[in-house]
């Protein structure tokens, strides 16, 4: 309703809020699902099953490209990457990533998801 996906992160159970972008907003048209938001959430039971088949997927249009074993791994360090050329702060880059916030200090610093918000979009106007 307000433009952002809700969840939490399967490998670390962290709440996250996603501001969805028109140009995720076109690919989840075309890929979403009846029950869940994508189609291949529908299709398999569990989020290790759905990342499994997002790797084959990316792993084969990898090969097309010439670009051996690409996988979300390289998608989240191509984002990251892109960010720091960018001059976004580390903080705000460790963040969108999910990392981070496990010290004593961090307990009691809630995150600006803005920052995340800004850094996406300043990156997708890079590559444009």
């Amino acid at each position: 309703a307000d433009g952002r996906i809700r969840y939490s992160r399967a490998k670390t159970h962290r709440q996250y809020s996603i501001l969805v972008e028109p140009e995720a907003t076109a690919i989840i048209e075309v890929l979403k699902g009846k029950k869940a938001l994508i189609l291949l959430a529908d299709r398999y039971s569990t989020t290790a099953a759905v990342n499994l088949q997002l790797n084959k997927a990316l792993k084969h249009i990898g090969a097309k490209l010439g670009i051996a074993g690409l996988t979300m791994y390289h998608a989240r360090h191509s984002w990251a990457t892109r960010a720091a050329g960018l001059d976004i702060p580390k903080e705000t880059i460790a963040a969108a990533l999910g990392h981070g916030g496990s010290t004593v200090t961090d307990t009691y610093i809630s995150f600006d998801e803005r920052k995340i918000d800004t850094a996406n979009r300043i990156v997708l106007d890079s590559i444009k």
